[in-house]
């Protein structure tokens, strides 16, 4: 029988087209090199804008809106609240209305959304249910809402 030598391949072929693939990446490399020395003012100035144009998109980009929300809870209900609004990421003020220092903790904080369930229940008469109704409008953001229950306003 014959062997028939069509089927073989001879190692100096790959080892040959392996070593021209090779100086063919590092020709195409060395007119990649050529071609950044030649444009190099090119590129610095593409650069220069890339950074300007960053910088100016940064300091323009409007803050995120937060909102804030003033809750009063009843009944031992502030440890379900505060997983509750701590699982949506709200950031929560606690603070007691009655207290002396209530308008203290507010200074210069403005709210989208204020929840207070006993507006008017403990206000002894109407010229104080006046007083805390004007402090609380004045903490609302331009567009923001009091939000309270038909039994706090008894």
């Amino acid at each position: 029988m014959s062997q028939s030598n069509a089927d073989e391949i001879d190692l100096g072929i790959i080892f040959t087209s392996l070593k021209n693939s090779f100086n063919n990446l590092l020709i195409r490399l060395y007119y990649a090199i050529q071609f950044l020395i030649k444009k190099w003012w090119v590129i610095g100035i593409i650069l220069i804008l890339g950074i300007a144009s960053g910088y100016l998109y940064e300091k323009n980009i409007k803050p995120e809106k937060t909102t804030t929300i003033i809750i009063q809870t009843n009944f031992k209900s502030t440890s379900y609240v505060y997983s509750a609004l701590n699982l949506l990421n709200y950031k929560i003020l606690l603070c007691d209305k009655y207290s002396q220092n209530f308008m203290l903790e507010l200074i210069n904080k403005k709210f989208d959304i204020i929840v207070d369930t006993d507006l008017k229940s403990y206000s002894c008469c109407k010229k104080s249910f006046n007083f805390y109704m004007k402090n609380l409008l004045c903490k609302l953001n331009k567009n923001g809402v009091l939000i309270t229950s038909i039994n706090g306003m008894k």
